[in-house]
């Protein structure tokens, strides 16, 4: 199956969290958010060095080649999570994508926020994305996150 359409269907089915493995993580991030914004919602990416941004189609209908939209600063994983914890659906969430947060997750503190968000995102029909191109899932996550790949183009 191949990437856009394996992603669709889980969006669809209400996936909470995802975990995308992707040599090229902003490709992935920036695939994840094309799909998303196709269905007409909202889609945010997190990086360690912006925060939180809406990511969004230009006037050409592209997006950025990098993560080149200001963040809000919410720097802190723990904090980005909390972010995460606030979005209603009011807002029509699409997805929460974060770009390498796989060193996060030795926390205790950090992996149990995951674990809370998933009933969250699963009612807002919203998943949390994590693009790595590190795979080293903690062993309390490994029943909650839905493995995916992202490949190199054809």
């Amino acid at each position: 199956m191949d990437f856009a359409l394996e992603l669709t269907n889980k969006i669809r089915a209400a996936y909470p969290l995802l975990l995308i493995s992707a040599r090229e993580e902003w490709r992935a991030a920036r695939e994840c958010a094309r799909i998303v914004l196709n269905r007409k919602m909202k889609v945010w990416v997190w990086t360690v060095t912006k925060g939180w941004a809406e990511l969004s189609f230009d006037e050409k209908g592209a997006l950025p080649e990098a993560m080149t939209a200001r963040g809000d600063g919410t720097t802190d994983p723990d904090d980005a999570l909390d972010w995460v914890s606030k979005l209603r659906p009011d807002i029509k969430p699409g997805a929460c994508i974060m770009v390498n947060f796989h060193r996060y997750w030795t926390e205790g503190k950090t992996v149990q926020k995951i674990k809370d968000l998933a009933p969250l995102c699963k009612a807002l029909g919203m998943p949390l994305v994590f693009v790595s191109s590190v795979v080293s899932i903690p062993d309390e996550l490994r029943a909650d996150l839905t493995m995916m790949t992202f490949g190199f183009p054809d």
